[in-house]
């Protein structure tokens, strides 16, 4: 899906937990919470959990992945 945002049409590699099932364990089968993405972009959203994480911010994330103007400047 950020591959689409960006412009860029790119294979699958993963399906993520916008919302990490480390953080929200309820929402593991909630088909709302998960998304495409490749193998980049999952590093990337990886560190935007981290600090969404840090900074009290988990429930930014489902619009941080489907709205990248809504991201963080270093994440977009």
């Amino acid at each position: 899906m950020w591959c689409s945002q960006e412009g860029r049409d790119t294979l699958t590699d993963l399906v993520d937990h916008m919302i990490p099932v480390q953080d929200r364990p309820d929402l593991i089968h909630d088909f709302k919470n998960l998304w495409a993405l490749c193998t980049y972009h999952h590093g990337r959203k990886f560190s935007l959990e981290v600090y969404a994480r840090d900074n009290g911010l988990l429930h930014r994330l489902p619009t941080w992945c489907k709205d990248r103007d809504s991201r963080p400047q270093q994440f977009k």
